[in-house]
């Protein structure tokens, strides 16, 4: 009986004992459970917030870029704005000057400028002691004088000196138009019009400052493809201007950048290889370069630079006369393959 009992109490300890072992299982299974639940949530809830922080930096650097553009926009408006106040007022001052001096000097300069004494006159003009511009009773400026009377010497300073060439008489005379010889005459052609070329360039310039001075890349390379572009029309613009009365087998490019006028040349080349094969006679035409008396530094960038285009391309050319600022360029007829084989290379060059 004893050991009936005794085993029956051993069973049942034995049963509960399988049970808690049971009941401790279940419970470790559901803590494993919720414990991959809660690392599966915890890793959505990473993942979402690592998305929004990407998101969040991009729009933020969007808005950055938006604002660094928005800013050289506002830069460069004011930039213009002040320089056209500044050219407002200098013009105004001018014109005052002018008018004050005009009663003072209407006799002595179609006086002095015809004696010995002229290049003093004309010195003391030049640094200042008389207004550049100031006319006499026929509305005839210093440079229409000198220009009249042959004193080339005297024009060219005079127009170094950026004095408004397009002032007309009252006979509706430019100083140009009473050369006394082709010699003054060819003064104006050696001095450009810098003035007209800066504002040409002014907004091209302006451009290429706001390049410099840009910190977002992306906004550098905006601006540097608006600069080419510009600077490109600008030049055109300047060719038109410059040679609109020369020859048409003459083209000046002293007076431009370097960049618009090897792409003017590289044109003038098409068209003229063009132009003798079509009608199979040599074409010769003259470019005027400069020797670089007006660059800034005082050495020429653009005479040599088209001289190496030419060779580049094996185009025969050579000084004309005396003068290395200017050249003779020859364009001879070419065979098909020569035509084709020349085209190639233009292309390539391009």
């Amino acid at each position: 009986m004893r050991v009936r009992i005794a085993e029956e109490i051993r069973l049942k300890m034995e049963y509960e004992r399988r049970d808690a072992i049971a009941q401790v299982a279940r419970e470790q299974e559901e803590r494993r459970k919720l414990d991959d639940i809660e690392r599966r949530r915890q890793q959505d809830l990473s993942e979402r917030l690592r998305l929004a922080e990407i998101e969040e930096a991009q729009r933020l650097a969007a808005e950055r870029d938006r604002l660094a553009v928005e800013q050289e926009r506002l830069r460069l408006a004011k930039i213009e704005e002040a320089q056209r106040l500044a050219a407002e007022q200098e013009a105004e001052r001018q014109c005052i000057l002018a008018e004050e001096a005009k009663q003072k000097t209407d006799l002595g300069l179609q006086i002095t400028l015809g004696t010995r004494e002229s290049i003093k006159v004309a010195l003391d003009l030049i640094r200042g002691k008389t207004p550049l511009n100031v006319t006499d009773d026929e509305n005839r400026t210093p440079l229409h004088l000198a220009a009249k009377m042959g004193h080339r010497a005297i024009v060219r300073a005079l127009l170094e000196r950026q004095v408004n060439r397009e002032i007309r008489d009252l006979d509706d005379n430019r100083a140009e138009d009473l050369c006394k010889d082709d010699a003054t005459r060819q003064v104006f052609l050696e001095v450009p019009s810098n003035q007209k070329i800066y504002r040409e360039f002014k907004t091209a310039h302006n451009i290429r400052d706001a390049a410099r001075e840009a910190h977002d890349p992306r906004a550098k390379a905006h601006l540097d493809k608006a600069y080419h572009r510009e600077q490109k029309a600008a030049g055109r613009r300047v060719f038109s201007q410059v040679n609109n009365k020369l020859l048409h087998e003459t083209h000046d490019l002293h007076a431009m950048e370097t960049e618009p006028a090897k792409s003017i040349v590289n044109d003038l080349i098409k068209d003229q290889r063009r132009m003798a094969n079509k009608y199979g006679r040599t074409r010769v035409v003259t470019l005027i370069l400069g020797r670089g008396n007006h660059s800034t530094d005082g050495n020429p960038s653009i005479n040599p630079a088209i001289r190496g285009m030419l060779i580049k391309r094996n185009i025969d050319f050579h000084d004309q006369g005396m003068n290395d600022g200017a050249i003779e360029v020859r364009f001879t007829p070419l065979t098909t393959d020569d035509t084709s084989s020349v085209s190639d290379s233009v292309s390539t060059s391009n």
